[in-house]
């Protein structure tokens, strides 16, 4: 699992958040047929403000190159609102292998607009 740098992202937006996971020894993680991919978000509290999954929210984009695609809308980032959060990506393979991939912070900034 690794560490990203601080995001941020605007409250009301599209957020589009790219994924290329890999396993331990750095070879690209398996998200063929039968795999699984969650992603959260959790406030300071530990509380679950959104969660993701393979196909609601969650695309592959190259199975066999381990990317994937995380689309929140605009209705659901307004909904969690500004502050400073944690996000976790977990993935599954065909085999049934689990590797959580990230965590790392997430800042939502208020939009002027919404």
């Amino acid at each position: 699992m690794r560490v990203h740098k601080a995001e941020t992202f605007v409250e009301s937006d599209t957020w589009e958040i790219q994924g290329v996971l890999h396993y331990a020894d750095g070879s690209p993680f398996n998200l063929g047929a039968g795999c699984n991919i969650v992603w959260g978000m959790e406030d300071s509290t530990g509380s679950v403000v959104l969660e993701l999954s393979l196909g609601s929210g969650i695309v592959v984009l190259d199975a066999s190159a381990g990317t994937c695609l995380i689309t929140v809308s605009p209705t659901q980032s307004q909904a969690i609102g500004a502050g400073n959060y944690t996000d976790q990506l977990q993935a599954t393979d065909p085999t049934g292998y689990v590797s959580t991939q990230w965590t790392g912070p997430i800042n939502v900034v208020k939009s002027f607009f919404a």
